[in-house]
Parts: C-alpha cells; sequence; structure tokens
C-alpha cells in the first residue's frame, strides 16, 4: 500500500469541496422539508426495519449528530404528521418515534420519485466505484472525526 503525500492529501480535500458543491447541487426536496429532516426520516425508516423502538439517541448514533439537532428535527417531522411518538412505559422520558401513515405515504414517495431522479442523472457510475467512495468517505470522516474528539479532551 502506497502513503499518502500532501499533494495526495490536498486533491482528496479538494474532492471533499467538491462533494459538498455536489451536495448543493441536489434536487429540491417535496414540500419544504430540510435535508436533516430527510436523513431523520431515513433512518427511522431503517431502523424500524431491525429495532422495534426508535428513540432519537439510536437516529442521532446512526447518523452520527448531535442529539438536539436530531430532537428538533423530530419535532419539526411530528409537527407535519408525519411521525408518531409513543411514550415508554417503563421509563416515560423515552419517547419512540414511527412513521405515521401519512409520513409513510409521503416517504415512499419521496423515496420513488427522487431517487428515481438521481438514478437517471447517475448512470454513469457503476456501482463498485460507489461504494468505494462511500468508504473512502467514511473513513476520511472516522480519521478526521477522532482527531477532533481527541483535541476536546
Amino acid at each position: 500500500m502506497e502513503e499518502l503525500n500532501e499533494r495526495n492529501i490536498k486533491r482528496m480535500m479538494d474532492a471533499m469541496y467538491l462533494a459538498k458543491r455536489i451536495w448543493e447541487l441536489q434536487p429540491e426536496l417535496p414540500d419544504g422539508i430540510s435535508s436533516t429532516e430527510m436523513h431523520v426520516l431515513d433512518a427511522v425508516v431503517e431502523l424500524s426495519a431491525v429495532k422495534k423502538a426508535v428513540y432519537v439517541s439510536d437516529i442521532a448514533a446512526a447518523l452520527k449528530l448531535p442529539r438536539p439537532g436530531v430532537t428538533r428535527a423530530v419535532k419539526v417531522i411530528t409537527q407535519r404528521g408525519y411521525f408518531e411518538k409513543e411514550t415508554d412505559d417503563k421509563d416515560r422520558r423515552y419517547v419512540a418515534v414511527r412513521l405515521s401513515e401519512a409520513g409513510r405515504r409521503f416517504y415512499e414517495e419521496h423515496d420513488r420519485d427522487y431517487f428515481a431522479g438521481l438514478k437517471a442523472k447517475l448512470s454513469g457510475i457503476d456501482a463498485s466505484d460507489a461504494e468505494t467512495m462511500i468508504a473512502c468517505i467514511e473513513k476520511v470522516y472516522a480519521l478526521l472525526h477522532g482527531c477532533e474528539e481527541e483535541g476536546k479532551r
């Protein structure tokens, strides 16, 4: 394995800047929903497939986001009628969230239309290249986030 040099690192950071610009080019989300709210919806759908109850802490951990921001997003999504909340019978401090019927309809429609449009635009990218990109970005995030966390100690 070849060691990274300063030129490789600069090119990686330039690519990360382009990735941020690509993020800004994504199609508009429906009904004025924010990208954070959409990520929270995605997380609840994915977590619900493997967990009986999904809590804000589960969502925050899955998305690597601070709990207060996730709490705000859950509140907005609930106000839109897309989430239902259920207080834990054993400990009333814990409130689970799940998609409401309106949330399920919204999510399914968005998922179908939004990603079908992106799939058409990104058809020139091979699935293995996408997996390599995903793995690399996740690794860079973990390494840089770990350094950031160490600096806070």
